[in-house]
């Protein structure tokens, strides 16, 4: 760890134990989400709560509000109306730190101006969790990080090399080293070939069954039937009547009203789960 990594790090030790989660426990929920931009009406209505021990899947069609929904859950963006608790808080009303320490964020945008290595950029995680500094998990959390989005062999890189699926997986191991108990990930797999789509959606999975509660958006709707538990639709209007099982949102007309295509429904070889498929 470099001294800069280390002073970054050691700013945020004011609190010691971590903030935990229980299985099936209530971590995130938002209610009446209204939000307008630029007097576009962006959310209407929107809800969503959210269990420890499951990943929910935000999808829809482009500009219906799915990545600012993800930054309001965040407490990143206030809305108009409606309320946003974080394990039993307001995300607005809290310091950074301590809402650091209850939920992790990757954004869709991964620019990192400053040429530090893959390794103490993903350190950077650390920073909501700095009780774990100098521990003896240290070396092997910060290592499972970078295995988990395949970075072992590009560690010591300066991160102004990569390329940007690089970045996307440099921003989900340093989402994933936080240890935080609620994650959200908007677009995690937008710029990754097939094999890391996967590999990243598989972790983000075992989080959740390791407990955690865990949010992404996404644009396949492959991925998201395979490794969601619940999903969300966000239709033109921004509003939702909350998470519901794979089976009963990705069927043809909800689909097609929707994203205004013809779609049908396949089903996936080996998995089971509902395939769709494009159809004009």
């Amino acid at each position: 760890m470099t001294n800069f990594v280390r002073r970054l790090v050691g700013s945020a030790a004011r609190e010691s134990d971590p903030v935990r989660l229980g299985q099936g426990a209530v971590a995130l929920e938002a209610s009446g989400i209204v939000l307008a931009r630029g007097g576009r009406q962006v959310l209407t209505d929107f809800n969503l709560k959210l269990h420890g021990g499951e990943l929910v899947s935000i999808i829809g069609p482009n500009g219906v509000g799915k990545s600012t929904a993800l930054s309001v859950l965040a407490g990143d963006v206030p809305a108009d109306s409606g309320t946003v608790s974080v394990l039993g808080s307001d995300p607005q009303s809290l310091a950074p730190v301590e809402l650091a320490r209850r939920r992790a964020v990757m954004t869709q945008h991964h620019r990192f101006p400053f040429d530090f290595t893959v390794t103490e950029v993903v350190e950077m995680g650390r920073w909501a969790a700095p009780s774990s500094v100098g521990g003896q998990g240290d070396d092997t959390e910060l290592a499972d990080a970078l295995t988990s989005a395949d970075l072992d062999d590009l560690a010591e890189r300066p991160v102004t090399e990569l390329s940007g699926g690089e970045r996307a997986r440099v921003a989900f191991a340093r989402m994933m080293l936080q240890g935080s108990p609620v994650v959200l990930a908007d677009e995690p797999t937008a710029s990754l070939d097939l094999r890391h789509q996967h590999l990243l959606m598989r972790r983000l999975r075992d989080r959740a069954r390791a407990g955690a509660a865990v949010a992404a958006v996404l644009h396949d709707l492959a991925l998201a039937a395979e490794y969601s538990d619940r999903v969300v639709l966000l239709a033109p209007g921004g509003a939702t009547t909350g998470a519901e099982p794979v089976a009963d949102v990705l069927v043809p007309e909800r689909l097609e009203d929707a994203y205004g295509c013809r779609i049908v429904i396949g089903t996936h070889p080996v998995s089971g789960t509902p395939v769709p498929f494009f159809l004009g």
